[in-house]
């Protein structure tokens, strides 16, 4: 089992975007994850990196809104999102990074 050295704060936000299936939100919410981690690591995900995602899903949310103009397709956006995500996941798995829970936020705020 793993020891998570940091805890991401924002990672609640993505959690319930990815639950409500909600495609705009969860990009929204993966923006404030990177940028979190940033804040945590700038070591490690420097600002040139940042930059590079926070593009990268800038131009997955124009893939969203106007995927009929540009000859796409619902599902090709899901995929590209899921790809992000998966890239996401491995990132904070590789530096030990928690995503965390709505549940975990409501046990600290009920202490």
């Amino acid at each position: 089992m793993s020891k998570w050295k940091y805890k991401l704060e924002s990672g609640v936000n993505l959690r319930k975007a990815i639950d409500d299936d909600n495609n705009e939100l969860t990009l929204d919410a993966l923006a404030e994850c990177y940028k979190e981690i940033h804040k945590l690591i700038p070591e490690a995900y420097g600002k040139y990196e940042l930059e590079n995602d926070l593009d990268e899903i800038e131009n997955q949310k124009d893939n969203l809104e106007n995927h009929d103009e540009y000859e796409m397709s619902l599902k090709d956006c899901e995929d590209a999102i899921n790809y992000l995500l998966r890239d996401f996941y491995d990132f904070c798995d590789a530096y030990r990074i928690w995503v965390k829970t709505d549940a975990e936020r409501a046990q600290e705020i009920n202490r």
